[in-house]
């Protein structure tokens, strides 16, 4: 695998055999939802304040920001250790 290829913990719903196509839609929203909070669990304080952490976490969300769970969001955020 290359480096710059990170790996996702990532368990997928049981199969809906009546409506597979619902179970994709499901299995890709958990996918990405899982990545991104991946990416956003990797980012450290280090020697910055923690306003430009937040701001750093609020970057790799884009767009998706704005529709991304604020509680998780927060979780996430209280969760970096301070230096």
């Amino acid at each position: 695998m290359p480096d710059d290829v990170d790996s996702v913990a990532f368990s997928a719903p049981p199969f809906i055999s009546q409506d597979p196509s619902t179970w994709f839609s499901i299995l890709e929203c958990n996918f990405k939802a899982s990545k991104i909070t991946e990416l956003l669990s990797k980012e450290e304080l280090g020697g910055e304040k923690p306003t430009d952490l937040l701001r750093r976490m609020k970057k790799l969300l884009g767009d998706k920001y704005t529709s991304f769970d604020k509680e998780l969001f927060l979780q996430l955020f209280y969760q970096r250790p301070a230096s």
